[in-house]
């Protein structure tokens, strides 16, 4: 018979260590100019910039780059970079009034021609991340800031709709710039985000990554922590998993909240095996006022 006492006494076994989804497990999202935060960015890491696919090809086929991002991007060229892909031109959109609308059918080989013109124009794209939260129900007035690709809370329809773009965009971008990773579903983070992503997923979703966001509150009593809901993602999905927006949030700013947030990042870093992703980045860089 198995002396209880003997498991008390066996060494903990460590995890296994995951092959590196990109060349860094740790890095930030960039809100706001690249250019003032200069003096915070660590020499060589990884960053997230976002990049608006209706600024650029507000004709189709013409690529315009604002001089915004190219600055913002150029800033960057010494680093490794995850391009945030958002918001539909007016002319490709299935929903030509809303902002937040996902790309028609036929122009998803316009999407895929402008991420690899982006992957050419700046090679130190090591990601692309497709289109911020678009299980976040629309219309609604914050379509600039994240996707609306649910209509009458349906996260069958929307997922459907996004699980059918990645698997046309992924063959088209990979056939080019293979080694890029393509990082589908910057999920909200709620329970409706696993109805959102299985249909996603049925619809035929390709990705080398899903990436969701999680953070901690002031007060907590989330329904989830970045550690419950990277368990139930992983579950579903068997692909590997980006936690591309956490952080610890305040409505007002304290200073209680500034030692819990130095807590919670010193939490992560400390723990990053145990949190069951393979690839973070804190939101954001430097600050730019949202909560934190």
């Amino acid at each position: 018979m198995r002396d209880p006492d003997d498991e008390k006494r066996r060494p903990r076994q460590k995890r296994p260590k995951r092959k590196s989804l990109l060349p860094f497990r740790l890095g930030a999202e960039i809100e706001g100019s690249v250019s003032e935060r200069l003096q915070w960015l660590i020499p060589g890491r990884l960053y997230q910039q976002h990049i608006k696919w209706r600024d650029v090809e507000r004709v189709p086929g013409v690529y315009a780059w604002p001089e915004y991002y190219h600055q913002n991007f150029m800033a960057l060229s010494n680093h490794a970079v995850i391009a945030s892909v958002r918001v539909v031109p007016e002319w490709a959109r299935l929903w030509p009034d809303e902002v937040g609308s996902p790309p028609a059918e036929k122009y998803y080989p316009a999407l895929a021609m402008f991420i690899v013109e982006l992957i050419n124009r700046y090679p130190w794209i090591v990601g692309v991340a497709l289109f911020k939260e678009p299980d976040v129900p629309g219309p609604n007035a914050e379509g600039e800031n994240f996707g609306s690709w649910v209509h009458d809370n349906n996260f069958i329809e929307g997922g459907r709709l996004y699980g059918q773009m990645t698997n046309a965009v992924y063959s088209w971008v990979k056939q080019i710039h293979p080694n890029v990773k393509i990082l589908a579903g910057e999920l909200i983070g709620e329970e409706t985000s696993f109805v959102f992503i299985r249909s996603a997923i049925a619809a035929g979703l390709k990705a080398d990554a899903i990436s969701f966001h999680r953070y901690m509150h002031i007060g907590g009593g989330d329904t989830f922590t970045p550690y419950t809901f990277a368990k139930r993602l992983r579950k579903l999905t068997k692909l590997p998993l980006a936690l591309t927006e956490t952080g610890f949030l305040a409505r007002v700013d304290m200073p209680e909240f500034r030692q819990r947030q130095g807590e919670f990042l010193n939490h992560l870093l400390n723990h990053f095996d145990d949190l069951d992703v393979d690839l973070l980045l804190w939101y954001t860089l430097a600050n730019h006022g949202w909560m934190n």
